[in-house]
């Protein structure tokens, strides 16, 4: 199992989009995907959920988010199956740590897309967890199990669903910051890869990380050093690796190079170079350093798709599905006239996310 993040410093790039579609185009050809809605502000969970769904999940937890185990573990354990057998928000499957108690004795059932694709729904409360991270990182992890548990409790999640349900790969989505969470969170993943619009605060985004990965990497090193051996389980094996990024959200022109409108290409050219300058090598596993400047799949996901996404999310399946759904009425001359266009994103998701993971089971060649 690969526990792989899309992540990117500037917000409204597509991450949320770009990690469902890659998810179900990976699930369709066979791999067996959770994704782990990582981010407060929970749009991937609206992929597989409508709002009503969600926050029914939301008030059936409410009391545990809001107090912890007023009854006890061991009791809370016996007495509540009934919120344990259905699907839960990762802040609810974080709240044991949170409150410095053992995990749950057994783990909640996950969003069931389809076969193989599953979800593990966000929570808006999840931000709370960084004054958590904060609380427990500055009391000398390296002395503390609770502060360890704590800080790599996001990868224990990942693995205890995948020796339950056999995934292949957890796909993350976080939030832009370059907080305690996401710290946290990346630094608990295999890979990371990054969407990127041709704009200049993407292109700035790039640097932020660049400099954020150099801090954190010296901080999980020291504190991997310092623990307790039997504790280093609990961190991913290697410090994550950037496996690439991809054009996401342009302007697209045929009849012009890159087959971008002039104002997006010029920034499109740049980011390469970005991506080079502040990038360590260290953190690119070896067999991709030379082509880390060429785009994940091409070019074949790099133009908008307009409002087809919202689309997505309205229907709860991947764009190329759309045609095949009970459509409402607004949306049939819409659909029923560009039937090719929702059918061409199946083949660019296909080629997207099969360089993805070609690029990911490289890091065992690292």
């Amino acid at each position: 199992m690969k526990m792989v993040a899309v992540f990117h410093n500037k917000g409204g790039v597509g991450k949320s989009t770009l990690l469902f579609h890659t998810a179900s185009a990976l699930a369709e050809q066979g791999h067996k995907i959770l994704m782990m809605d990582l981010d407060p502000q929970s749009n991937l969970s609206l992929y597989g959920l409508s709002e009503i769904e969600l926050q029914n999940i939301w008030e059936e937890e409410e009391e545990v988010i809001a107090n912890g185990f007023t009854i006890g573990m061991n009791t809370f354990n016996t007495a509540k199956k009934k919120i344990m057998n259905s699907p839960r928000t990762i802040h609810f499957l974080l709240k044991p740590v949170e409150n410095g108690v053992d995990d749950y004795n057994i783990l909640p059932p996950v969003i069931k897309i389809n076969n193989n694709l599953h979800l593990i729904p966000g929570r808006i409360t999840l931000s709370q967890f960084e004054g958590v991270l904060a609380d427990r990182w500055s009391i000398s992890p390296d002395e503390n199990v609770l502060a360890i548990r704590t800080i790599t409790q996001f990868r224990t999640i990942a693995m205890r669903y995948a020796a339950k349900n056999g995934y292949d790969y957890i796909l993350v989505d976080v939030s832009p910051s370059l907080g305690l969470l996401n710290r946290a969170i990346i630094t608990s993943c295999d890979a990371f890869f990054m969407p990127a619009t041709p704009d200049l605060f993407s292109m700035y985004g790039i640097r932020n990380i660049g400099q954020a990965l150099n801090k954190w990497k010296k901080s999980y090193i020291s504190l991997y050093n310092s623990v307790n051996p039997q504790l280093r389980e609990l961190f991913s094996p290697d410090f994550v690796k950037f496996v690439g990024y991809t054009i996401y959200n342009a302007r697209g022109r045929k009849d012009q190079p890159l087959g971008l409108a002039r104002a997006h290409r010029s920034f499109a050219e740049c980011i390469p170079e970005e991506i080079t300058k502040w990038i360590s090598k260290e953190e690119i596993p070896k067999c991709l350093q030379s082509k880390i400047e060429q785009s994940i799949g091409g070019d074949a996901v790099w133009a908008s798709h307009n409002t087809y996404p919202a689309m997505a999310q309205k229907y709860k399946c991947p764009m190329w599905l759309i045609p095949i759904q009970k459509l409402e009425k607004e949306d049939k001359l819409t659909v029923n006239s560009n039937q090719i266009r929702f059918q061409d994103t199946k083949e660019a998701y296909y080629i997207f996310s099969n360089d993805l993971i070609n690029r990911v089971k490289k890091l065992n060649d690292a």
